[in-house]
């Protein structure tokens, strides 16, 4: 199994779910379960297709007949998962992940980068955490 660099979250809960999900999956792994890797023509469509759509990207996926929205991928890996996540503690950690994926957040991030570059992004994320915050008290 394979795990890439995450891209900076400005919500706190949400890499703590990013966190459960890969601990979880590798638990998966080292108890004996299968993860297909596809060719090397697939995987570049998909980093393609996540870095031009982001969340609202649509993946290849072997065995599958049409492309997978991201969406669903997210459903599957969070549920397979969640046995795993519960047995280490970490489960409730990955309530958030879906709910992140379905707003389409990293949508919003990249469109304060269009807009102001690594300023804008940086006040993004600055405001993101901010709004959080005072959410929660």
């Amino acid at each position: 199994m394979e795990v890439r660099s995450f891209d900076s979250q400005p919500d706190g809960a949400l890499t703590l779910g990013l966190a459960a999900l890969v601990q979880a999956l590798a638990a998966y792994v080292l108890d004996g379960g299968d993860v297909d890797r596809p060719g090397e023509s697939v995987e570049r469509h998909n980093r393609w297709s996540a870095m031009e759509y982001a969340t609202r990207g649509r993946f290849l996926v072997p065995g599958r007949d049409a492309p997978v929205d991201v969406t669903e991928l997210v459903h599957d890996a969070v549920e397979l998962a969640r046995p795993y996540a519960r047995a280490l503690g970490s489960e409730p950690w990955l309530d958030v992940i879906e709910p992140a994926v379905a707003e389409h957040r990293a949508l919003s991030a990249i469109a304060a980068f269009e807009a102001g570059g690594v300023r804008g992004l940086l006040e993004h994320c600055v405001l993101s955490a901010d709004a959080r915050d005072r959410a929660a008290t």
